[in-house]
């Protein structure tokens, strides 16, 4: 048997034996090649990323600088110079709010029928870098728009082609197109497959470095305002709540000046879908409100009608449908059928009933034994078939 004091290296690994002795050679050249690398990582990301001096100053100069005028690239839903996050469910129709986007932008009609588009005279041009539909199918959309002013709108076709932003190649050619072609508003539609390549969207660290580059662009070409589609996961936006925050990322939002959702809603008896529309961020807050859609032009419109009063609306028709079909019902009987015909529960049922008695929607007469009959009013204060009161 080995005596373990003759020979006590025999008893060791051989990475025990290095990291025993601090001063083995081995270990310096390890520490020397990890040194290497990290120092050459560094480099790296100064020469990726060379540092810019912003400007310093106090107070009293900062305010004393002139601004433009116009502070929304769009009347109150895009902060001029300001980035739009454009979220929806797959198929919410994001592509058609684009298409809707270049149209007003071009010909200087209100975007969704009532936000301004405030461009700015040297640099009128959108460009939409399209990486979602095939371009016979996008220009077959586009030309159902009848877009007036053509020269101002570019159509970069990037579905199947690959351009990774962080390549230097690539981020010469979007600054030089973006600059010469005097474009004010930049669309990219969607975030992922332009992303392709440069990371993960689902990760903070690669969703930063990307919007960065994207920042880069815009300030090196003089490109004020980007509109950038996300999509959210298949099962969001479908009920109430929204799941307006299932953008993958948290570092979406924090880089957004603007946060624009898209979302859907479908009645579960007969499958009627409702597009809804918010926006909130700096400066930004535009309450939910309901999408109406031309299809002969595929305009989108926002109406004034918010969940709360689509519910009230879906109530009080129901409750119409109601009372025409059985003049005289009783309130039990009405609130019954109600329900069944607007899904809802009895408590709201009976708050909108009560609020169209209030406003005489609905007349209420005596009946028998102390019951009330409800009636829907034809102009007149009496209703043929309406009992006497001493009935």
């Amino acid at each position: 048997m080995l005596d373990e004091y003759e020979d006590p290296g025999e008893l060791f690994d051989p990475i025990d034996r290095i990291t025993a002795d601090r001063n083995d050679d081995t270990v310096r050249y390890l520490a020397n090649q990890r040194i290497l690398k990290l120092e050459s990582e560094k480099l790296a990301k100064q020469l990726m990323y060379p540092f810019v001096k912003p400007q310093w100053m106090d107070l009293r100069s900062y305010l004393a600088i002139e601004d433009n005028e116009e502070e929304y690239a769009l009347q109150d839903l895009l902060p001029l110079g300001g980035n739009a996050l454009f979220a929806g469910r797959y198929k919410a129709g994001k592509t058609t709010f684009n298409c809707n986007l270049i149209r007003s932008w071009a010909d200087g009609i209100p975007f969704l029928g009532r936000f301004e588009c405030n461009r700015d005279p040297e640099r009128p041009v959108v460009t939409i870098f399209n990486y979602e539909l095939s371009d016979p199918q996008f220009r077959r959309w586009l030309r159902r728009f009848n877009i007036q002013n053509l020269d101002l709108v570019n159509v970069v076709s990037l579905r199947g082609k690959g351009t990774h932003f962080q390549s230097d190649d690539v981020k010469e050619w979007a600054v030089n197109n973006l600059r010469e072609s005097k474009t004010g508003l930049w669309i990219i539609d969607p975030a992922s497959r332009a992303m392709d390549g440069s990371g993960d969207a689902k990760e903070n660290v690669d969703v930063v470095s990307f919007t960065n580059t994207l920042d880069e662009i815009k300030e090196k070409s003089g490109t004020k305002n980007l509109v950038l589609n996300v999509h959210m996961p298949h099962q969001s936006g479908k009920d109430d709540g929204m799941n307006e925050h299932a953008f993958g990322s948290q570092a979406w939002s924090a880089w957004a000046d603007s946060l624009w959702y898209l979302t859907l809603t479908e009645d579960k008896k007969d499958g009627y879908k409702r597009r809804w529309f918010k926006a909130e961020g700096r400066d930004v807050d535009v309450h939910k409100m309901l999408v109406h859609y031309d299809e002969r032009d595929m305009s989108v419109t926002l109406t004034d009608m918010s969940p709360e009063q689509s519910d009230t609306d879906g109530i009080e028709k129901a409750i119409t449908l109601v009372v025409k079909h059985s003049p005289g019902i009783s309130r039990n009987m009405l609130i019954m059928e109600a329900k069944l015909k607007a899904h809802k529960g009895e408590q709201a049922i009976m708050i909108v009933l009560d609020n169209m008695i209030r406003h005489g929607a609905i007349l209420i007469r005596p009946g028998r034994n102390r019951s009330k009959c409800h009636y829907v009013p034809d102009g007149s204060s009496i209703i043929p078939g309406m009992p006497d009161d001493d009935e």
